[in-house]
């Protein structure tokens, strides 16, 4: 519990409660390290695969870049009050 300042003893206001779930009977449980390998219900997980750039990730950056110049000239047209 936090309790406001200048507030001692038990009848002070308190500001925030944070309760926080531990489980130390279970070694195991509250081993926190990094584990070599990754288990989930009972089975042990491959590696995941190497992240790799595809052509669709690649195409992105083009789409993004196509908008950003369209915004830009929408932004130009505006200022300049050219209308169509």
């Amino acid at each position: 519990m936090v309790r406001a300042p200048g507030q001692a003893g038990a009848a002070g206001a308190v500001i925030a409660e944070l309760d926080v779930a531990a489980n130390l009977t279970n070694p195991t449980e509250s081993d926190i390290a990094p584990s070599a390998t990754l288990t989930l219900g009972g089975r042990e997980l491959g590696a995941p695969e190497a992240f790799a750039v595809t052509h669709t990730q690649k195409l992105w950056i083009y789409v993004l870049l196509v908008v950003l110049g369209l915004l830009l000239l929408e932004w130009a047209t505006y200022h300049r009050r050219i209308t169509l």
